[in-house]
C-alpha cells in the first residue's frame, strides 16, 4: 500500500515538472514578442466540479477586477 502511494505521488511529481519544465520554456518567448501579462486577459471564467486541483493563485483575477469596479 505505501508503494503504491510513492509511485502514485513521483508520478504526479514527474508530469508537474514536465508541465513546468514547457512553460517555462515558453514564458520567455511570449515576453520577447511583446504578449500581454495574463492578468491582463478579461474573460474571467470559473467553473465549478466534482473533483478539481486548484491552484492558490486562482481568486487574484476576481479580486483584480472587483478593484478595478470599485474604482481602487
Amino acid at each position: 500500500m505505501k508503494n503504491s502511494i510513492a509511485k502514485r505521488l513521483s508520478e504526479r511529481k514527474r508530469r508537474i515538472k514536465k508541465r513546468l519544465a514547457k512553460a517555462n520554456q515558453t514564458k520567455y518567448q511570449k515576453s520577447a514578442i511583446g504578449a500581454p501579462p495574463e492578468l491582463a486577459k478579461g474573460g474571467l471564467k470559473y467553473e465549478l466540479a466534482e473533483k478539481t486541483q486548484g491552484i492558490c493563485h486562482g481568486g487574484i483575477p476576481l479580486i483584480i477586477a472587483l478593484a478595478q469596479k470599485l474604482g481602487l
